[in-house]
């Protein structure tokens, strides 16, 4: 399994800092299921600080960091726009973040969520569709952020081909 491969080097890799996994319940404010392969990740390591000697280092968060995105990033909670299922799952040298998504229909797509375009559309590029493929791709492209580079293709953007719903009760 690809996830495995991937503990296995980093917690065999001098450039990156490992923490041993906690023993705590997963709990998602509103019952969201994290994907498959980041459960078992976290089962395996706590926090992870990848190329922990660079100057363009990369911390995976612990699972008791997971927050929505929207929260963390602005401070407010935007309940109707698809963001609201997006939980920052990890944090560049700058303070920037990255976030999953969790809504069942684009579960595992990951998301480049800085402060200056954070759920914006057209702005908010889909940076892999899993977690493997996301840590696969960090830990090939090091010590530069794949997604940052100019020949990088990701997958559009997160608001692409998104049906905007229309709720009776809410006020807009």
């Amino acid at each position: 399994m690809l996830i495995d491969r991937l503990i296995r080097q980093l917690k065999t890799d001098p450039q990156h800092k490992v923490s041993r996994p906690r023993m705590y319940e997963l709990f998602m404010m509103r019952g969201e299921v994290l994907p498959y392969d980041l459960r078992w990740f976290y089962n395996q390591c706590g926090e992870v600080r990848l190329f922990f000697r660079q100057e363009r280092y990369l911390t995976l968060l612990e699972p008791t960091d997971l927050v929505q995105a929207n929260l963390k990033i602005t401070g407010k909670d935007y309940e109707y726009d698809i963001s609201s299922y997006w939980y920052v799952f990890a944090q560049d040298a700058d303070g920037e973040y990255l976030s999953i998504d969790l809504h069942p229909e684009r579960l595992g797509h990951i998301y480049d969520t800085n402060h200056v375009n954070h759920a914006l559309e057209g702005y908010t590029p889909i940076i892999a569709l899993s977690f493997s493929e996301f840590l696969e791709r960090t830990l090939e492209s090091r010590p530069n952020y794949y997604w940052l580079n100019r020949e990088f293709r990701g997958y559009g953007d997160a608001y692409d081909n998104i049906e905007e719903e229309w709720d009776e009760d809410a006020i807009y």
